[in-house]
């Protein structure tokens, strides 16, 4: 789940009960949904690099995501 905003994360952690890293928080605050992004972009990488995952499923905190976030998600190719 991409984290956007210092808001997202506190929902999140509310609604889960999980801790957010203080060090995300941060950049969240300071960079905002980019941030968020690169972030997000970094741990999906990690995990393929890793070998932990060869896939992943994605979920939103949104009910029906944004245009915008639809539009992140989608594979490059995709977008061609």
């Amino acid at each position: 789940m991409p984290l956007l905003s210092e808001r997202h994360a506190d929902r999140v952690m509310a609604r889960l009960g999980i801790e957010i890293p203080p060090k995300l928080r941060a950049a969240l605050g300071r960079g905002g949904a980019e941030a968020g992004w690169r972030h997000f972009a970094a741990t999906l990488s990690g995990l393929a690099r890793g070998g932990f995952a060869s896939g992943a499923t994605l979920m939103t905190f949104e009910m029906d995501p944004s245009q915008e976030t639809l539009a992140r998600l989608r594979p490059a190719t995709a977008r061609r």
